[in-house]
């Protein structure tokens, strides 16, 4: 490992904190862009019933119900993540909990470790994100299954079942499993890249906050991890197959667009019908992209009940009288506080975005 970049190397060229709380809060705020396009969806499916022979109001009232448990959920993030922001969340913990007790040191340990187990039932924890009705993703994911359907009964004609139209939209699908199924190996490899950074991660705090930042991440490590490795040609293997299949999809996508809109076999309203399904497909698509936004939301609680308990389960344990020892650990929760501190300008612009 000698000859390679130190932390401060690492991390000292780029203001990674500004880098990382932009990211955070863009993948947050592209929430609201996929709420923009479901009310766009929802004006779209009234003028197809409008201009269609023989359609009733239904599909748009469906998705107006749709739209609306999405709106729930929003709204329900939004509470998230004000309480994770707060004082009795990521602010209590990086702001006070850390620099004014744990690294206090005129505040006797057993004071430390009353605060924090107090601090740590105050939190905010979450199971998951659900509305005030009891509406959650799952719930959301069978309305638009019933409106998917409501369209397939109005689409007549042999547009539906363009055998070119059919094979495109299988391709495609395909494709984007392959493609969440490569991500999902790029994700899973970077935890354990996370050494060529030159961070302790014994207390998994930087994981946790750069499950938001691929991208950080990725720089990092190409920066981190020596030309010619096997760690390396592994991250580069996994980087190149997510952007080769990424270029892929995108291609099938605008094949399957171009089949569509090149179809003239169809009567007009198949047609407009089987344009409002399209489209329904890339709402549901979003929806399913900015999910895992919501489910960190849920999370930040946990994390930050986790820092605690290992701070207070090391309070407790004959390390606490090693002074050397001390010190690791309070640096290791001031790094852990400095990191998670850049969540709360993010979380509060979100929250604020949240109409």
């Amino acid at each position: 490992m000698s000859g390679l970049p130190s932390y401060e190397q690492l991390f000292g060229e780029l203001d990674w904190n500004t880098k990382l709380e932009a990211e955070i809060f863009a993948t947050l705020q592209q929430t609201l862009t996929v709420q923009e396009g479901l009310h766009a969806f929802i004006s779209a499916a009234t003028a197809v019933e409008h201009g269609t022979s023989g359609a009733s109001s239904q599909v748009s009232e469906d998705i107006k119900k749709a739209v609306g448990v999405y709106d729930n959920l929003l709204w329900a993030g939004r509470e998230l993540a004000t309480d994770a922001a707060s004082a009795r969340c990521v602010a209590g913990f990086s702001n006070l909990m850390v620099p004014k007790l744990i690294l206090n040191s005129n505040v006797p340990r057993d004071a430390v470790v009353a605060e924090l187990e107090h601090f740590v039932t105050k939190l905010p924890v979450k199971s998951a994100l659900v509305t005030a009705t009891g509406d959650d993703f799952a719930a959301l994911s069978k309305k638009f299954s019933h409106i998917d359907a409501l369209i397939d009964a109005n689409t007549r004609g042999a547009a539906k079942l363009d055998p070119e139209i059919v094979a495109a939209t299988s391709k495609l699908s395909e494709s984007e499993s392959d493609l969440k199924e490569a991500k999902k190996e790029l994700d899973d490899l970077i935890p354990s890249l996370i050494h060529f950074l030159r961070i302790d991660d014994a207390s998994k705090t930087l994981t946790d906050i750069l499950t938001l930042c691929t991208k950080v991440i990725i720089n990092l490590l190409n920066k981190g991890i020596p030309e010619g490795s096997e760690e390396k040609k592994k991250l580069d293997d996994a980087r190149n197959k997510v952007d080769a299949l990424e270029r892929q999809v995108k291609t099938e996508r605008q094949a399957l667009n171009k089949i569509i809109a090149e179809s003239k076999k169809a009567a007009a309203d198949d047609t407009k019908w089987v344009g409002l399904r399209a489209r329904l497909t890339e709402n549901v698509n979003e929806v399913q992209k900015v999910e895992p936004s919501f489910e960190v939301l849920v999370r930040v609680s946990g994390m930050i009940k986790r820092e605690c308990e290992t701070y207070v389960e090391f309070l407790k344990g004959s390390d606490a009288e090693d002074e050397g020892k001390k010190a690791a650990a309070n640096a290791k929760v001031t790094f852990a506080a400095d990191l998670y501190r850049n969540l709360i300008p993010a979380l509060t612009k979100f929250a604020t975005a949240v109409a």
